[in-house]
C-alpha cells in the first residue's frame, strides 16, 4: 500500500537536447522567438530547432553566466561570474566602455530602472544606474538605506516603485521619495537572505528567502510560510504566477510547490521534474513558466491536467491493458503484473496465484452483480476475485473451450455476454446460450468487443465489420453500408443516442435508427490526417466531448463547439517528445463520477485527465509563432536574423542568383518536435505545400519576377494559424530582357543591315577573287605534287646509285687481296651505305626533308654489324633511341659519324676479348640532340681524337662534327666512349 507518486508531463531541455551544461541560472525568451539559457558553460541560444553556445571565444569574460537581461531597446546583455557586463552585437558579445567600472565587479542582476535607465545589482557595492550614452553612477547602497550592498534582485511593482532584494532583507524605493520601506529578519522576514520580490495578481508581494516565504499584503501586514504540508521549505529562490492565478514556488531541495489559492501540490523529481534544485522561475509571453534548475537543465510543465502513474509510482507497472470503475467508487487496473486497485488515493497491488495467472496481461476486467470482479487474461483464462481470494468462476468449465476476447455484463438482468471466436455466448441463471452467426461467412473472423445501447440492442465488433443483435437475429454493417475499416474496436453511445464506432480507419457515426434499431445514416467523423487514425477505444467525458485513443497518442474532440458534418476542434496528446505518441490499449478507459478520466497505455502506465480539464482547455494558445532565421542565395548567407533588420528584408537578386534557401521555424516550446507547416512561395508555387518539423525550404532555378513567401503553422493543440509573410524578394530579368538591351539590339540590327550590305558587296568581289585564287592554287598544287614526285624519284635514284656504287666497291674488293686497300674499300662501302639509308627513308616518307631517325639507326647498325662481324669475337650492339624525326642535313652527318665510330669499335676495341658490347644512345632534347657510343673494349689512355687526327676516320668525324656544329668528347677509361652534343638550329653555309 502506498500513495500516488504520480508523474506530470514535463518537457525538459538538458544536455541530452544540446545544452552544454545542466546548471541553468536564467532564461529569457526574446521577441524573435529565441530562448537564451544562462549556464555554467556559456550562454546558449535556442531557436526552436538548434542550439548555439557563446563562450569566451565570443567575447565573454568567462563561461559562467549569472544573469541575462533584455533592455527596452531589445539589446541583450549577459553577466558573468568573473565580473563585468557584456552587450550582444553582430552575433558576439562586446564590452561597453562607459561600463568599465563594472569589469571587476560581480553583478547579480540587471533590470529596467527609473525613466528607462538600466540598473545593475552588484555583489558588494549596491545598485548602479546607467543611461545609455551617459556615465555610470551608484544610486542605492547602505548609505541611503539599503539593508545590504549584496543585491540579488530588482523588481518594479504595479505602482512604479522598485523593490530591492538583498542579503539582509528587502527595501522599497520610490523614485520621488527614496527608500520608504525595509523588511529584514529582525522585523518579520522569514529568512535573512531575500532573493526576490514577486507581485501576484492580487497585489500581494511574495518574498522567497533563505528560510521559507514571506507574503507582504497590500496593507503591509505580513504572513510567513516555512512549512508546506509538513515539508520544511528552507531556501526558496524564485516565485512566479501562472495564467490561472496559481503561485509557483521554486525551492532549493524540495522541488516545486504550486498554490491554487486553496491548497498546495508538490512536484519533485520523482514526479517528472528534472531536478529538485530550482534556481529561477521565468514566465514567458505565452504564459509558460520555465523552471531553471541547478542540476538538470530547464523543465516546462506541459499540461497540469495530465497525471501519469507508471512503474515509478505505487502502481508499479508501465503497461495497463484494462480498467474498471467499480460500483463502490474504486478503480481496478489490469497490468502486465496482474491487477491493482485505486481507492482513497492509494494503490493496492494484488498478485494472482500462478495456478490461475502465470504471466502475461489482464485484457479485461468486469464487475459481477455480487460485486466480485472477473478478469480475462492473455491466455483466454477467466479469473474471479472477491477482494480476498482468486478462483475460477462457476461457468468457467463450460466456456473454457472458447477463445474469449471481451466480456460484457448486463446490469439489468445480470447476464454475462462473451465475445468469442466465431461465437456469441451468454451466461444467465446457470445456463450457457450460444448465438452462432446465420452462416459461416457472417463473422468471417473472431469477435473483438460487445456493447449495449440505450435501445436495448447489442453491438458486436469483429475483424470484418459491425454486427447488430436484437437478442434473436443479427444484421451486419460493412464498407458496403459506409462503415469503413474491417476492425471494429469500440462502440460508444453519445447523449443524443448516436452510436460512435471506432475502427482501424477512424471514427464513424451511426444515427437516425429505424424501428429495428438499425441506422439509416452512417457518416465518417472528420479528423485531421496528421496523426494515426486507428481507434483503440472511444470515451466521452462529463461534458460530452470525445477522447480517441490510438496506437500513437490520444486525440481530444470538442463536440460542444462542433456542427454535425464539420471538422470538430481537436487536439493531439502524444505524451512523448518524438514520433506519433505512446500506444494505448483497449478496454482501458474509465470516467469517474467527478469527471476525471483514466486511460491505460502500453508504456506510460495510467494516464489521468483531471476533472478540471474542461475548465482550463479554453486557455490554450493559438498557432505557434513562426520566425525567419536565415536566407541563403546560391549557398551564400544573405540574411541572418541576428544581424539584419527584418524591415529591410526585401531582396533584389540578379537573374543568376535564383537558387534560394529559406530557413525558418515555428515556436512551441512544450512540443518543439510537433509543429506542422504549410508554406507557399507566391508567384512560384501553385498550391500550399505541407510538412512536419520543417527547418528549411529550397527553391532552385526561380524565373525572374517578384515573390512572397508565406508560412502557416499548427501545433498539436491548435488550429491552423493565419498565413504569415516571412520575406519578399525579386529576381531581376537578365540583361537581354531589359529595355536598354532591346534598344541596343535594335541599334545593332540597323548597323548589321548596313554592314551586311557592305559585306555582301565585298563578298561578291571576294567570291570572284576566290575563284581566281582556287584556279591558281590548283595549278600550284599540281606543280607541287609533280615536284614532290620528282624529289622522291631523285631520292630513290640517288639511293639506287649509291647502292650501285656500294655494289661496285663490293665487287672490287673481291679482286683485292687482304690488306689496307681492301679495308679502305670496305670502309668506303659502309659510308656509301649510310648515305643510301638516309635517302631510302626520305623517299618512303611523306615529309621529304625529315627522316625517321630511330628506324634509320636500327637499320644502319644492323648493316654495319653484319659487315664488320669478327669471327674471333662475339659483339652485341645495344641501341636506345628517342622516337623522333630529324632534318636530313643533320641526319646524314650523324649517320656517317655513327658508321665511323661503330666501325672503329669493331676494328680496334675487341682484339683482346672474346665477347664485346657496344652501347648506342640517342636522345632528343629541347634545343639539341645527344649521342653516346660506348664499348667495353680495351680503351685508350690517350685522346684518340687528338692523337689520331691523321686517320681518315677520325679526320672525317671531325669534319662532320664541324659541319653540324656538334661538340664531341672522348673517354678511354673502361673502354672507349664518344659523347656528342648536336645543336638543332646551327646555321650552316
Amino acid at each position: 500500500m502506498a500513495g500516488y507518486t504520480q508523474k506530470y508531463d514535463f518537457k525538459t531541455y538538458s544536455v541530452n537536447d544540446g545544452l552544454p551544461s545542466s546548471f541553468v541560472y536564467d532564461v529569457i525568451i526574446d521577441d524573435q522567438g529565441l530562448v537564451w539559457f544562462a549556464t555554467t558553460n556559456g550562454l546558449v541560444k535556442y531557436d526552436g530547432k538548434n542550439y548555439q553556445n557563446y563562450t569566451s571565444e565570443d567575447g565573454l569574460n568567462d563561461e559562467l553566466i549569472n544573469d541575462i537581461y533584455k533592455d527596452q531597446d531589445n539589446d541583450l546583455w549577459a553577466v558573468t561570474e568573473l565580473g563585468g557586463v557584456f552587450k550582444f552585437e553582430e552575433n558576439r558579445f562586446i564590452k561597453v566602455p562607459e561600463l568599465s567600472v563594472l569589469d571587476t565587479l560581480l553583478i547579480h542582476y540587471m533590470s529596467d530602472g527609473v525613466d528607462g535607465k538600466i540598473w545593475f545589482g552588484s555583489d558588494k557595492n549596491g545598485v548602479y544606474e546607467w543611461e545609455k550614452g551617459g556615465e555610470l553612477t551608484k544610486v542605492l547602497s547602505t548609505e541611503n538605506g539599503l539593508p545590504s550592498n549584496q543585491i540579488w534582485d530588482l523588481t518594479q511593482d504595479g505602482d512604479g516603485n522598485f523593490w530591492v532584494s538583498t542579503s539582509k532583507g528587502i527595501a522599497r524605493y520610490e523614485p520621488s521619495e527614496g527608500i520608504t520601506y525595509t523588511l529584514t529578519s529582525n522585523s518579520g522576514l522569514s529568512g535573512e537572505f531575500a532573493y526576490q520580490v514577486f507581485e501576484s495578481s492580487n497585489g500581494d508581494k511574495w518574498v522567497p528567502t533563505s528560510d521559507g516565504i514571506t507574503i507582504i499584503k497590500p496593507d503591509f501586514s505580513i504572513e510567513t510560510i516555512k512549512n508546506i504540508n509538513g515539508t520544511k521549505l528552507g531556501y526558496v529562490f524564485s516565485i512566479s504566477e501562472d495564467d490561472n492565478g496559481s503561485i509557483w514556488i521554486g525551492t532549493e531541495r524540495n522541488g516545486l510547490f504550486i498554490y491554487d489559492g486553496v491548497s498546495f501540490i508538490q512536484i519533485k523529481k520523482r514526479n517528472g521534474l528534472s531536478s529538485n534544485f530550482i534556481y529561477r522561475l521565468v514566465k514567458d509571453d505565452e504564459g509558460t513558466i520555465w523552471i531553471a534548475t541547478d542540476g538538470d537543465g530547464v523543465s516546462i510543465l506541459k499540461d497540469q491536467n495530465f497525471l501519469i502513474y507508471d512503474s515509478g509510482s505505487a502502481l508499479n507497472a508501465n503497461s495497463v491493458f484494462s480498467t474498471l470503475l467499480h460500483s463502490d467508487g474504486s478503480i481496478w487496473v489490469g497490468t502486465e503484473n496482474g491487477i491493482s486497485k485505486l481507492e482513497n488515493n492509494q494503490f493496492f497491488n494484488y498478485s494472482i496465484p500462478k495456478e490461475y495467472f502465470d504471466e502475461g496481461e489482464i485484457w479485461d476486467i468486469e464487475e459481477l452483480p455480487n460485486g466480485n470482479i472477473i478478469m480475462l487474461s492473455l491466455d483466454y483464462d477467466i479469473i474471479e476475485f472477491d477482494g480476498t481470494n482468486f478462483f475460477r468462476p462457476k461457468f468457467f468449465e463450460e466456456i473454457y473451450e472458447y477463445y474469449i476476447s471481451d466480456i460484457f455484463i448486463d446490469k439489468e438482468d445480470g447476464s454475462i455476454w462473451f465475445a468469442a471466436f466465431d461465437m456469441l455466448l451468454r451466461y444467465k441463471e446457470g445456463e450457457i446460450t450460444k448465438f452462432p452467426p446465420p452462416d459461416k461467412v457472417f463473422w468471417q473472423t473472431d469477435l473483438i468487443s460487445i456493447d449495449k445501447d440505450s435501445r436495448e440492442y447489442y453491438w458486436i465488433g469483429t475483424h470484418s465489420g459491425l454486427a447488430h443483435f436484437d437478442g434473436k437475429s443479427f444484421n451486419y454493417l460493412t464498407s458496403k453500408e459506409g462503415l469503413e475499416g474491417g476492425n471494429i474496436f469500440d462502440v460508444e453511445e453519445d447523449k443524443n443516442g448516436n452510436i460512435w464506432v471506432g475502427t482501424n480507419k477512424g471514427i464513424f457515426i451511426l444515427s437516425d435508427f429505424d424501428e429495428k434499431g438499425m441506422p439509416t445514416k452512417i457518416l465518417p467523423f472528420r479528423t485531421l490526417d496528421l496523426y494515426m487514425q486507428e481507434t483503440i477505444f472511444l470515451q466521452f467525458d462529463k461534458n460530452g466531448n470525445l477522447w480517441q485513443a490510438t496506437n500513437g497518442g490520444i486525440n481530444y474532440f470538442d463536440l460542444n463547439n462542433w456542427e454535425f458534418g464539420q471538422m470538430a476542434p481537436q487536439e493531439h496528446y502524444a505524451f512523448n517528445d518524438y514520433g506519433h505518441g505512446i500506444e494505448f490499449n483497449g478496454h482501458a478507459s474509465v470516467l469517474e463520477e467527478d469527471g476525471s478520466l483514466w486511460f491505460g497505455s502500453n508504456s506510460k502506465g495510467l494516464v489521468k485527465v483531471e476533472s478540471t480539464f474542461s475548465n482550463t482547455k479554453n486557455s490554450r494558445k493559438g498557432a505557434p509563432n513562426v520566425y525567419l532565421r536565415e536566407i541563403l542565395v546560391n549557398n551564400e548567407l544573405v540574411y541572418d536574423q541576428l544581424k539584419n533588420d527584418l524591415s529591410t528584408n526585401d531582396l533584389v537578386l540578379g537573374y543568376d542568383n535564383n537558387n534560394i534557401e529559406i530557413r525558418f521555424n515555428g515556436i512551441d516550446h512544450k512540443n518543439p518536435n510537433r509543429i506542422i507547416y504549410k508554406y507557399k512561395l507566391e508567384g512560384f508555387d501553385t498550391q500550399w505545400e505541407s510538412s512536419t518539423n520543417l527547418s528549411d525550404v529550397r527553391y532552385t532555378h526561380i524565373p525572374p519576377g517578384e515573390y512572397k513567401f508565406f508560412v502557416q503553422t499548427k501545433s498539436i493543440k491548435s488550429s491552423w494559424g493565419e498565413p504569415v509573410l516571412l520575406t519578399t524578394f525579386e529576381i531581376e530579368n537578365p540583361y537581354w530582357r531589359t529595355i536598354p538591351f532591346y534598344f541596343l539590339v535594335g541599334l545593332t540590327f540597323v548597323l548589321a543591315i548596313f554592314i551586311l550590305v557592305r559585306i555582301t558587296a565585298e563578298k561578291i568581289e571576294k567570291k570572284q577573287l576566290k575563284i581566281l585564287v582556287e584556279e591558281k592554287t590548283k595549278d600550284l598544287q599540281s606543280a607541287l605534287n609533280e615536284k614532290e614526285v620528282l624529289i622522291k624519284e631523285i631520292h630513290h635514284r640517288v639511293k639506287n646509285n649509291l647502292a650501285v656504287v656500294s655494289g661496285l666497291l663490293e665487287l672490287q674488293s673481291w679482286n683485292i687481296p687482304e690488306g689496307d686497300a681492301k679495308k679502305a674499300i670496305q670502309e668506303s662501302k659502309l659510308r656509301v651505305l649510310a648515305m643510301s639509308k638516309i635517302h631510302e627513308n626520305l623517299y618512303q616518307n611523306k615529309d621529304l626533308a625529315r627522316v625517321d631517325f630511330n628506324k634509320f639507326l636500327k637499320e644502319l647498325v644492323l648493316s654495319i654489324s653484319a659487315t664488320m662481324r669478327n669471327p674471333n669475337c662475339e659483339v652485341e650492339v645495344k641501341l636506345e633511341s628517342t622516337q623522333t624525326h630529324i632534318n636530313v642535313n643533320i641526319g646524314i652527318p650523324i649517320g656517317l659519324i655513327v658508321n665511323e665510330l661503330l666501325s672503329n669499335c669493331y676494328k680496334h676495341a675487341f682484339n683482346e676479348v672474346k665477347i664485346g658490347e657496344v652501347f648506342i644512345n640517342f636522345e632528343d632534347h629541347d634545343s639539341y640532340y645527344t649521342m653516346i657510343i660506348r664499348d667495353n673494349g680495351i680503351g685508350s689512355t690517350e685522346n684518340i681524337l687528338e692523337t689520331n687526327q691523321d686517320s681518315l676516320g677520325i679526320s672525317l668525324v671531325h669534319s662532320l662534327c664541324s659541319q653540324i656544329g656538334a661538340n664531341i668528347k672522348y673517354n678511354g677509361v673502361n673502354g672507349s666512349c664518344f659523347e656528342l652534343i648536336i645543336p638543332k638550329n646551327k646555321k650552316r653555309s
